[in-house]
């Protein structure tokens, strides 16, 4: 029979419940502090893991990080459900994609002077075109393992569970889409007014942000507590 919702301590039941909610917080936050900046070309995908420093304000910064840190934490209830249960592949891609945001967070926080003491000015150092190349590859690396996770729980469990699997498989893929609708937009549809264009950039960003609550409320739906004395660490 398959399992329809992972047991775990009330403590993690907390740590989840208030890294969900405080999750949800710092989305909001950051979709208010994205709402309003000028029209470009950039696709902004507010799943990805923005490990480059290049943040739309000071404030949007200081919310990207607490937001990675809350989701790190969401992952680690998930990852121990996991390796309670002794399915180490879906467990390790799980490890795959934190130790990948972590990589990302630690990067983006060196400050390029440090690295790039003889670099010239007016051209990026190469440090600096690592920091900004590096993103890409990670957010590619962790999108496909997240659809490899999501199909494993999909098919491995049923129930609540079933249904994080297949948002996690579907739902990054449609806000990645979306994004690059918008590419599309600015870049080759013509006529279209930067009034037009700001309306649907304010659109995929509420969609976006919209798909990223969803998964934590659906992640959050998997668990249930257990009492303390029944926990195999």
């Amino acid at each position: 029979m398959k399992i329809n919702i992972f047991e775990i301590t009330k403590r993690r039941i907390s740590i989840l419940g208030w890294s969900v909610g405080m999750g949800i917080v710092f989305l909001l936050i950051m979709l208010s502090e994205s709402l309003g900046n000028n029209v470009d070309g950039d696709s902004y995908d507010i799943l990805a893991t923005n490990i480059a420093g290049d943040f739309k304000t000071e404030l949007y910064g200081l919310v990207s990080f607490a937001f990675i840190v809350c989701s790190l934490l969401t992952m680690e209830q998930l990852r121990h459900a996991l390796y309670k249960l002794n399915h180490f592949w879906l467990q390790l891609a799980q490890i795959v994609v934190m130790v990948l945001t972590v990589l990302g967070l630690l990067v983006g926080l060196v400050p390029v002077e440090m690295i790039d003491t003889d670099a010239v000015p007016g051209v990026d150092g190469t440090f600096q075109r690592f920091q900004n190349t590096l993103p890409f590859y990670i957010n590619i690396v962790i999108s496909l393992t997240n659809l490899c996770l999501g199909i494993g729980l999909a098919r491995r469990f049923s129930g609540r569970i079933r249904q994080y699997g297949i948002a996690l498989a579907v739902l990054p893929v449609l806000s990645f889409l979306s994004g690059e609708l918008y590419l599309y937009l600015y870049n080759n549809v013509g006529g279209l007014t930067l009034q037009t264009l700001s309306t649907y950039n304010t659109m995929i960003l509420f969609f976006q942000t919209a798909i990223e609550i969803a998964l934590l409320f659906l992640l959050n739906r998997t668990m249930k507590p257990i009492e303390e004395k029944e926990e195999i660490y």
